[in-house]
């Protein structure tokens, strides 16, 4: 290898030889001590990634800004590189890593999944198998669990006679498909309520948990009596109805529309018994032809019922709620139906940035949650969240039993292509017989990346990929829905125009001027990107930039130039938009939120035709 000139060589007369090298204190071994030993592949990560993850790595400011990284960097085939598995899901990495690293030879994590206890605290729940015995393994952790050394294992809970796992419910809780689950785990010597999020990860966990709690499932637990009869029938989380009656946690017969004003506020999950049964239906090859000539006449057998949605966008840019969001979320006399609203930056710090973790989450939340109109009651279907990208869906209460097949996922588009500080989040699901899918997104800054924009939107439709309501069937993607609105600070700007000029014509409320040098427009225009969305029309003040806590433009050093950062789209059959606007009363950012209300026209099966 090609040895590295020493520094200022090139200022060394001809002929004088290179000084020596003076050792630094400290640094060079002692040449009496015995060698250290090799470092393995793994260590080798480790220390990287922990020397990454404080900044001390050579191309670790590099990585940060998206540029490329040096020969410092883990070799992308180790698939134990905490860098490689950020790099091919920035936040959602495996949590089986950490537990397996932690077992003994012979053991095995097959799924894992993070919950929280019923104090609040988080835990790691792995599905070990271990010399043909399955267990559920609890583990404490920090905040971002990589290796081994993150995780302490504190409870065993072996898979055997008198083990169960059931979904359990409040007193006044009528929970939507779709939403976080609380599940009851029960064993011989331990009894732990247990909060998990919803996903296809939670799926797994609950579904070989199943496998494992039937009698023959679980090595050495058969009972010899029980040969030749029918095993017990298994519960919807798989613990059997046979079990001890320590074991048997039925839900309580509870009505389906007592729902209290303390549940809504606290924004309890809701769900309906009859969405669950049918979004957990397995369809033969009969059924599922019937179900195929039944769509081809979906009109024959619905009919369409308008509903008012609300969608709101707003670029909070760190801050913490100050005010009251009434102005923005309660402006009209009618009270929506169902509310969507998204934040974007909602916190702009580094450990926002690099461990997903923000306490204004719950703050901008416990905001919305008391600013729904007064005149409703309301309660939250779903919450997602990626860095500072929140997405809040609310239903009117009545209305939840209709709700079902929800799903939550999220597309990061940021440094690197995959990190979270850019991307989009989106919620899907089935309302009556109507798919509806909402995304907030937040596009790449500055007003000459267009085309980066541009390729972020792509990006977020071809990688935002939801679980389908059937097994057996291809990941449902943004495009597949009868409804999608598209919401959120896409960063398109006004090209090419004086800050002045600018000003001006807002002042003469001039905006259709304005508007023919929107980059948003244009590119819509050339079908460069959101082809086949729609947009109202724009009376409204550009929502950027203005100097935080008034209504006055940007005076910074850098001056921006106003424009229409933050939009509210839509694409699909029967929708109507009856406003869009911005509500300039809000002044704790600088952006200023946007709203739109629609009537959508949902489809409703009529009552005397029923699904096969």
């Amino acid at each position: 290898m090609r040895r590295r000139p020493p520094p200022l060589a090139f200022l060394r007369p001809p002929g004088r030889p290179e000084p020596p090298r003076q050792p630094r204190p400290g640094r060079r071994r002692d040449p009496s001590s015995p060698p250290a030993p090799p470092c393995s592949r793994k260590e080798a990560c480790r220390l990287q990634r922990r020397r990454f993850l404080l900044g001390s790595v050579p191309d670790a400011p590099r990585l940060r800004r998206g540029l490329p990284a040096g020969s410092g960097r883990p070799s992308p085939s180790c698939s134990s590189s905490w860098e490689c598995r950020l790099l091919r899901h920035p936040r959602r990495m495996d949590q089986s890593v950490p537990i397996q690293e932690a077992l003994s030879a012979g053991e095995t994590c097959l799924v894992a999944v993070q919950g929280l206890l019923a104090g609040g605290e988080s835990r790691l729940l792995g599905l070990v198998e271990s010399h043909g015995k399955a267990m559920i393994c609890l583990y404490s952790h920090r905040r971002m669990a990589i290796t081994a050394e993150d995780v302490r294992l504190e409870k065993v809970l072996l898979l055997q006679d008198g083990f169960a796992v059931e979904e359990v419910a409040g007193e006044n809780d009528l929970h939507i498909v779709g939403s976080d689950v609380t599940v009851q785990i029960i064993s011989s010597d331990a009894n732990l309520l247990v909060q998990l999020p919803f996903g296809s990860q939670t799926q797994t966990f609950l579904t070989e948990v199943r496998k494992r709690c039937s009698p023959a499932g679980v090595a050495g637990n058969e009972d010899p009596k029980q040969k030749g009869k029918q095993p017990p029938a298994m519960n919807q989380m798989g613990s059997t109805s046979g079990a001890s009656p320590a074991a048997a946690v039925p839900k309580p017969n509870k009505p389906k529309n007592d729902i209290t004003s303390e549940m809504v506020r606290s924004s309890s999950v809701l769900v309906s018994e009859e969405m669950r049964g049918l979004s957990m239906q397995t369809f033969g090859l009969r059924d599922t032809i019937i179900k195929s000539q039944l769509l081809q006449k979906e009109d024959e057998y619905t009919y369409l019922q308008g509903f008012k949605f609300f969608v709101g966008t707003y670029n909070v840019n760190g801050q913490s709620p100050k005010e009251t969001l009434q102005p923005w979320l309660s402006h009209d006399a009618e009270p929506p139906d169902i509310y969507c609203v998204g934040f974007q930056e909602l916190d702009l710090s580094k450990e926002a940035f690099f461990f997903n973790d923000t306490p204004k989450e719950e703050e901008w939340f416990k905001a919305v949650t008391e600013s729904l109109h007064p005149e409703a009651k309301y309660a939250k279907v779903k919450l997602i969240r990626l860095v500072g990208i929140l997405m809040l869906f609310y239903i009117r209460t009545e209305l939840a039993v209709h709700v079902s097949e929800v799903e939550a996922e999220t597309v990061g588009t940021g440094i690197m292509g995959r990190m979270g500080n850019k991307g989009g989040v989106a919620i899907r699901f089935r309302f009556h017989n109507t798919t509806v899918c909402f995304v907030n997104a937040h596009l790449a800054a500055h007003t000459e990346e267009y085309e980066r924009r541009n390729q972020d939107f792509r990006d977020i439709c071809g990688r935002m990929q939801f679980c389908p309501p059937e097994p057996g069937l291809p990941p449902l993607t943004i495009g597949k829905h009868d409804v999608v609105l598209w919401l959120g600070d896409l960063n398109y700007r006004l090209e090419e125009q004086d800050v002045e000029r600018v000003k001006k014509l807002v002042e003469a409320h001039d905006f259709a001027t304005l508007y023919q040098h929107d980059q948003l427009k244009k590119q819509m225009e050339a079908k460069a990107v959101f082809e086949g969305f729609l947009e109202g029309e724009i009376s409204f003040q550009p929502t950027y930039k203005y100097n935080t806590g008034s209504d006055d433009w940007d005076t910074s050093e850098k001056c921006r130039t106003p424009a229409w950062c933050d939009r509210i789209l839509w694409r699909g059959k029967n929708i109507s938009q009856l406003s869009y606007r911005s509500h300039m009363a809000l002044r704790g950012s600088d952006h200023k939120p946007v709203s739109a209300i629609f009537d959508i026209g949902v489809g409703i099966r009529l009552p005397q035709a029923q699904l096969v």
